[in-house]
This record gives structure tokens, sequence and C-alpha cells, in this order.
């Protein structure tokens, strides 16, 4: 499986999966393992099935099919963190924000330190332009979560969209390189690309698909919702 679908599933399940802090802990994958228990074996293969043609259906962009497929896994297993998250995750993709953050807060509700879910609240704020309190709420996550280098990624990026460019070059300095994911060579597209330099952000962004190679839709997609990148 790709280490990054989309934000959203990146964050709802490859971050649900994945990506989870770098110290390990309050990582996803256990969170994932937990989710299909106390279940006959046969019924955690059905759940499986289910989460995995979601996937496929996420990355054909047939949110709807994706959708129905999560809810049956719902119906099965009601109170799993993972499957809300992908839930909210979808409902994100529609632009649905508000049913993507009941179900997001509905994953916290059941397990409070779950990142995935916690990561994706933000995200709504700043796919709703609500750049200001986004950024507040990824620089109060990044205390919980101080080796999570997609965080900085998300700092730098609303403050940009502030025109805070002073203040993205101060968090960029301070981002760790040579870093485990390309948070760090997004950040510097991102600072060059709203300077207009788009020739030399277009440098780092492709010295990080070189790196990471598929690691880096993520970063991509954000880029291009805070309309600093082109679609290709």
């Amino acid at each position: 499986m790709k280490r990054f679908l989309s934000r959203f599933f990146a964050a709802p399940i490859l971050a649900v999966l994945t990506i989870g802090p770098a110290t390990g802990q309050d990582s996803p994958g256990p969170a994932a393992k937990k989710t299909f228990t106390h279940i006959p074996l046969e019924d955690a293969d059905v759940l499986n099935n289910l989460v995995q043609k979601a996937i496929a259906d996420f990355q054909s962009n047939d949110f709807e099919a994706a959708l129905n497929q999560l809810q049956q896994a719902e119906e099965m297993q009601p109170n799993s963190p993972m499957i809300l998250n992908l839930i909210g995750a979808v409902r994100t993709k529609q632009k649905n924000y508000d049913e993507a953050e009941k179900k997001f807060l509905e994953a916290l509700a059941l397990e409070p330190r779950f990142f995935p879910a916690k990561f994706n609240l933000g995200e709504i704020k700043f796919l709703r332009k609500d750049y200001a309190n986004s950024l507040s709420y990824f620089k109060t996550l990044k205390l919980d979560y101080p080796q999570e280098e997609l965080l900085d990624f998300k700092i730098v990026l609303a403050q940009l969209m502030l025109e805070s460019q002073a203040d993205a070059e101060r968090t960029i300095g301070r981002m760790k390189f040579p870093g485990n994911s390309p948070a760090w060579y997004y950040a510097n597209a991102a600072y060059f690309f709203k300077a207009g330099d788009k020739s030399e952000g277009m440098k780092y962004v492709q010295t990080a698909r070189k790196i990471f190679k598929d690691q880096t839709s993520l970063y991509d997609e954000s880029l291009q919702d805070s309309g600093l990148l082109s679609k290709s």
C-alpha cells in the first residue's frame, strides 16, 4: 500500500496506518490493529476487504462507492476510530466539512490521542481558508507531537497563506534536515512558490519526489489546495 494516497486518506487511512508520530507514541498502527477486535476472524476478513475496497474506490475518485464500503464497515464495527476517521476523509473530499468534522470528533471521543483525526481537524480549518485558526491549531498539535515533520510543513503553509513570510522562514530554519519525510523540501518549495519563484520551488519539489518517491502526494495536494502548485 502506498504511504500516502491523499491528505485525507493519508491522514485518515494512511495516517491511520502509518504516518503517526515519529516517536511511535500513539502511532496509528496499534489503533488500526485494535479496530477489528472482539469479532470472529471471518468478520475481520470481511471488514478488511471493505476497507481495501474503499481505498481502491477512493483512489479512483469514486467517493460515493468508498463511502458505501465504509458505512458497511461501520455497521459491523461501530466504535472504530479508524473507520470513523476514514468516513470523515471521504466527507472531506466531498467538501461536506461539517459532516467530516463530526466524524473526526467521534473518532477522538473514542480515542482522544488518535493523531490522524486530530490532524484532519486542522486540515478542515485550512480547507475552509481559516488560516489563522489552522495555524494556531497545528502549532498546538506540534507541542504534543514534536517529532512530526508534517506539522512543520502545515505550519509553514498556513504562515505563508497569512502573508507571514518572515515567520515561515524562521519555521523552515528550525526544521530538521535531512528529515524522515518530504516536509523540509516542500516547506521550501511553498516559500519560493509564494514568493513567485516557480523555478526554484519546483527544484525542491522534484528533489523531494526523487528521494521520497511515493511519499509526496500528500504534500503536492496541500500545495495545490493552497493554490501554490498547479494540478498536473
